[in-house]
């Protein structure tokens, strides 16, 4: 059974990578946010989108936000698809 999932994970691109990478944007989304006050871009979520990025291109950084939308809401994700503006082939 363990390994059945793991094959599913795999297939939706899921690693363990980008679930921890997924988990700490979510925590940087309930926490200090992903823009500051004065529209600067969090520089961890953008390296975040890189790496992101480099795994599997956008495909893999939408996987990601839609992950983060569908925990922290639409404001968030907003607020994620301008901090990753020019990350990659994103465009925010």
């Amino acid at each position: 059974m363990a390994e059945a999932h793991k094959r599913r994970r795999e297939a939706r691109g899921e690693d363990d990578r980008t679930l921890e990478l997924v988990a700490e944007l979510r925590a940087i989304g309930r926490g200090r946010g992903f823009l500051s006050v004065h529209g600067g871009k969090d520089g961890r979520t953008r390296e975040i989108g890189a790496e992101l990025h480099e795994k599997g291109g956008k495909q893999k950084m939408l996987h990601a936000h839609a992950a983060v939308r569908a925990e922290l809401g639409p404001v968030h994700a907003r607020e994620l698809e301008a901090a990753w503006d020019g990350v990659g082939d994103w465009w925010g």
